[in-house]
């Protein structure tokens, strides 16, 4: 129902600030020092002279670099990245996700939006929301042949994005923890790639929900302010 609605955004809202406040002290305790070690290791290259000590390199600074953008990720979640607003056609951000998005041969992908749908917006933290519904929904179809549906359209006043797979989609008990901090259900998941949806939404005053489509498979649908006309 709409009241149900209403109070578990409210309570993810509760959550994420909670979450904000502890990932801002992360940040700064950790952003420092991990610079500095990207930055050594960079240096020691010019020390290294066989190739199984550069393949240790390369390692190291592999896991340092995706180390830099799991915070990239906190920072948006605690709310320190301070929003960049443009005008923005949202078409134009889901096809350049598309364009980037490693999609498997087993997957199709269909569109469904005849634009322009254009919105103030912070164009990187969009690109970055839709990326991590993309990736989501490319998780739940998995090794599977399967469809991802991305729909746009107006209602309200405001534009409306829809993102639909033909996954397992999400049980009734997990409604409300679907956009908690750190909540997964993937073996190797972080949780914080709905999380940052929700605060990059949020931030911008709009909503996120989920709900599961008759032919089953998961459809998140975000309601984004168009905001004043251009």
């Amino acid at each position: 129902t709409a009241r149900r609605t209403l109070e578990r955004q409210a309570r993810a809202h509760e959550r994420l600030a909670a979450l904000g406040t502890m990932a801002g002290g992360l940040l700064h305790e950790v952003r420092s020092p991990l610079a500095s070690i990207m930055m050594h290791l960079d240096l020691l290259r010019a020390s290294v002279i066989d190739r199984a000590g550069g393949e240790v390199l390369d390692q190291a600074l592999g896991s340092a670099e995706r180390l830099s953008r799991f915070l990239v990720d906190f920072q948006i979640v605690a709310g320190l990245r301070p929003l960049r607003r443009d005008w923005v056609d949202f078409g134009d951000v889901v096809e350049a996700v598309l364009d980037g998005a490693d999609i498997p041969e087993a997957i199709r992908v269909r569109r469904s939006y005849d634009g322009p749908f254009v919105v103030h917006a912070d164009r990187d933290l969009l690109e970055h929301a839709v990326r991590n519904l993309m990736l989501n929904a490319i998780e739940a179809i998995g090794p599977m042949q399967g469809t991802i549906t991305i729909g746009i359209e107006r209602s309200d006043g405001d534009v409306v994005l829809t993102v639909s797979d033909t996954g397992v989609g999400v049980r009734v008990e997990q409604f409300d923890r679907v956009f908690d901090p750190m909540f997964t259900t993937k073996p190797t998941g972080t949780g914080l790639g709905l999380t940052i949806v929700t605060r990059v939404v949020v931030a911008h005053g709009g909503s996120i929900d989920v709900g599961n489509a008759p032919t089953g498979g998961a459809i998140f649908t975000i309601r984004w302010p168009q905001g004043e006309q251009q």
